[in-house]
């Protein structure tokens, strides 16, 4: 549920108590601004989270607030610095922060972010391996275009739903992941149909089999 949004002392307040109920496991923090309308930022409750919060190691970022994400990383680097630049990443980091909005990842990759968290890693995961070893070589022209058809993918997705879609493709893959929660359905036949088509349509058929795994031509059970 999302709650009247709170203050930065009463959600550092509230997760310290499910962190201590929570004993020695890791304490991640899920940033979703846009789902639960909380004005906090990310860098200002990693701030506060790193002095009360002993078994706090990170956070998932799903937010476009690329200035916020560069603030909390500087948190993460900076130990007790109060300088700029802070360091670069590295294994001495305080804590990871894992963006949430694989379809701007590639935005991410400069300021030194390796770890991810997304649904469209489990269909498109040959896709995201493409971008993050163009990235390393240098080839941002390239980057730039994979990154792009991540864009439409989920631009296509948007008009169906994002779990529906999800679900559908695993569906295609041979991997039946069972019904959605009410009040959520899968998509009927002739919406999976239709879904599969407009990928074709707008990613080219060469696409959808390389990084959907030869799905062009999908059973039509959806």
């Amino acid at each position: 549920p999302t709650f009247h949004p709170p203050s930065l002392p009463n959600l550092i307040q509230y997760c310290v108590k499910v962190a201590v109920a929570a004993g020695d496991l890791p304490f991640f923090y899920y940033h979703y601004p846009d789902k639960t309308g909380s004005p906090v930022t990310l860098s200002a409750f990693c701030r506060e989270a790193k002095n009360h919060i002993p078994t706090f190691c990170g956070a998932k970022f799903t937010s476009f607030n690329m200035y916020d994400l560069a603030l909390a990383l500087q948190t993460s680097r900076s130990q007790e610095k109060k300088t700029l630049p802070a360091s670069p990443p590295s294994t001495e980091d305080r804590f990871v922060l894992m963006p949430g909005f694989e379809m701007a990842m590639l935005s991410t990759l400069p300021m030194g972010c390796r770890a991810f968290v997304g649904l469209s890693f489990n269909v498109l995961p040959r896709l995201y391996l493409d971008i993050l070893e163009t990235f390393s070589k240098g080839n941002t022209d390239e980057s730039f275009v994979l990154q792009s058809y991540s864009a439409k993918f989920f631009e296509i997705v948007s008009k169906y739903g994002y779990i529906q879609t999800h679900k559908t493709i695993m569906g295609w893959k041979g991997i039946q992941l069972g019904p959605l929660r009410s009040p959520l359905s899968r998509l009927s036949v002739c919406q999976a149909e239709e879904f599969r088509q407009q990928l074709v349509d707008e990613l080219g058929e060469e696409w959808v089999r390389k990084y959907l795994t030869g799905i062009a031509n999908p059973s039509p059970q959806a």
